[in-house]
């Protein structure tokens, strides 16, 4: 609402100057409640709620391109910086937990959008799609995105991984541990990240990377430290390290720490970590600390699935990266509140001595925040403590009971657009 907020992400000086129908908070809120549906039908929906007359979706269309998307970016971050630093926040041996994947999106199609973001297709280039490559850091404890990057398709997960790093804002309270799968391990990638004082794991493939950790596979050595070195890279690796570290010298060193852990499905994951101290950090504790980057697939599948990241409202650029955006706004609005509702269903649980534990249904949580924010954000009678209270007692209505234990093989796919299993909740 705030005149500077304003100033800052209008596209231009004189956009919003004059009093008219759609304001720069109104377009803000109807991009953050996230228009799935016919446009107009959500336009129509809209404004009979705030007590506006029809506006149509040209109107909207032309409007929304006054704002730069990187509002959105802002609402995220005072949201993050908030929450981090106003409340005790759940941890893993005193360390914030950072998830970093990438993933694509489809785009609609056009030629701005191409020009962008580019495409993917065959190799005869018969069926090309527009797509572009997106990338987030993810809490898996606290369920909040903390960071995410669209960029064109072609740019690399691991750059994307850099600038995650120095994106993410550091908690008063806690230090970072990030976690990697196989598609991020490098050296530069590991001083990049000790240089910034992180902490990391990473997990690498058995025919590794590096050579010292090849042959502590080859020998089964459950938990080795080793020395690593980038004097070892060459051509583009070396070039790429000394533009990210260019006061790193080549000769030096750092130590990691290689994990070789048994599965129960026969398989071994090699981990590499930052955590040295053998007695803080027992070998027994990396299987379940790797296990939590499997909430940043489940982040995916929420934002792509239950929130449907890839049903954009406007076929231009900035249309696109303002949806992206906002579902990542309202993604973690949803999450600290869904967030709250189950430490509460949980402290419940303890007492009512249930047989299973419950958590929230996330599809249903979305559900029923959708257009409740359009009167907790435009509405200044709305009481946001009482809003909260109201929402977080519809969502401990809806939930679904926890079996530890239960492994299911992964279903392949069906033609079926709508299975059963996966109804949407807009």
């Amino acid at each position: 609402m705030s005149e500077s907020f304003k100033n800052t992400y209008r596209s231009n000086v004189k956009d919003f100057s004059r009093t008219c129908i759609v304001t720069f908070s109104m377009l803000i809120v109807f991009i953050i409640n996230l228009a799935k549906r016919s446009l107009q039908i959500d336009l129509n929906k809209f404004i009979k709620r705030i007590g506006l007359p029809r506006i149509s979706k040209q109107l909207f269309s032309i409007a929304r391109r006054k704002i730069m998307p990187s509002a959105f970016i802002r609402l995220t971050k005072e949201l993050i910086h908030e929450f981090y630093n106003d409340n005790v926040f759940p941890t893993f041996l005193g360390f914030r937990i950072v998830v970093v994947d990438g993933s694509t999106v489809q785009l609609p199609e056009g030629a701005l959008i191409r020009e962008k973001y580019g495409f993917c297709g065959n190799a005869e280039k018969s069926d090309l799609m527009s797509m572009a490559r997106i990338s987030s850091a993810y809490d898996p404890l606290s369920g909040l995105t903390l960071d995410a990057i669209m960029s064109p398709y072609v740019a690399s997960e691991r750059s994307m991984a850099f600038d995650h790093i120095l994106n993410i804002e550091p908690s008063n309270s806690a230090s970072d541990l990030y976690l990697f799968d196989r598609g991020y391990p490098s050296i530069t990638l590991i001083f990049f990240l000790l240089h910034h004082k992180k902490e990391f794991l990473i997990r690498c493939s058995e025919t590794s990377w590096l050579s010292e950790i090849t042959k502590l596979v080859n020998l089964n050595k459950k938990d080795t430290i080793i020395e690593i070195c980038p004097k070892i890279l060459k051509g583009k690796k070396r070039q790429n390290f000394q533009e990210r570290l260019p006061n790193t010298c080549l000769k030096s060193t750092v130590k990691v720490r290689v994990l070789i852990i048994n599965l129960p499905n026969g398989k071994r994951e090699i981990l590499v970590t930052s955590l040295l101290d053998k007695k803080a950090y027992n070998y027994e504790i990396f299987q379940g600390l790797y296990h939590l980057r499997w909430g940043g697939e489940e982040n995916y599948k929420f934002h792509k699935v239950r929130i449907e990241i890839e049903n954009f409202s406007g076929s231009l650029p900035c249309a696109i990266e303002q949806d992206f955006r906002a579902s990542i706004f309202t993604g973690n609005v949803k999450a600290l509140i869904a967030g709250e509702a189950q430490e509460e269903l949980e402290i419940e649980s303890l007492k009512k001595k249930n047989k299973h534990c419950y958590k929230i249904n996330q599809n249903i949580a979305i559900g029923i925040l959708k257009d409740e924010l359009i009167d907790v954000l435009l509405n200044p009678k709305v009481d946001l403590k009482s809003f909260c209270e109201e929402t977080k007692n519809e969502m401990k209505k809806n939930t679904e009971s926890i079996r530890p234990g239960r492994s299911y093989e992964r279903i392949r796919k069906t033609n079926r657009k709508y299975p059963m299993n996966m109804r949407r909740a807009f």
